[in-house]
């Protein structure tokens, strides 16, 4: 169920670039074809970026809410994380002391 939750996140993500690059391009030939200004264009760019910012804001409330339901937190990963690093560390560690041991 994870997974499928994060296939569905990144392809939201994916989606939402996508968009925002074809809105540059077709203001890039709006203004070269004399459509807009480049005031009008920077004018158009610096609106969309704004209403992109406050949907993202948006989606990201949705998504932490939903992921809670889900009884699935970025904390409890990071922590998941967290503990299989110092883990990971302890047995380095411990081979390392071995193989200095075995050396000497």
């Amino acid at each position: 169920m994870a997974e499928l939750f994060k296939n569905a996140v990144y392809a939201g993500i994916g989606l939402v670039e996508t968009v925002t690059e074809e809105v540059e391009k077709n203001l890039k030939e709006f203004q070269e074809k004399g459509k807009h200004s480049n005031n009008e264009a920077r004018k158009l760019m610096e609106e969309f970026f704004e209403k992109s910012a406050s949907k993202k804001d948006e989606f990201e409330d949705k998504l932490n809410n939903v992921v809670e339901k889900f009884g699935y937190t970025r904390k409890d990963e990071l922590e998941a994380l967290r503990r299989r690093v110092e883990e990971l560390e302890e047995k380095l560690a411990e081979k390392t002391a071995k193989k200095a041991t075995a050396e000497a």
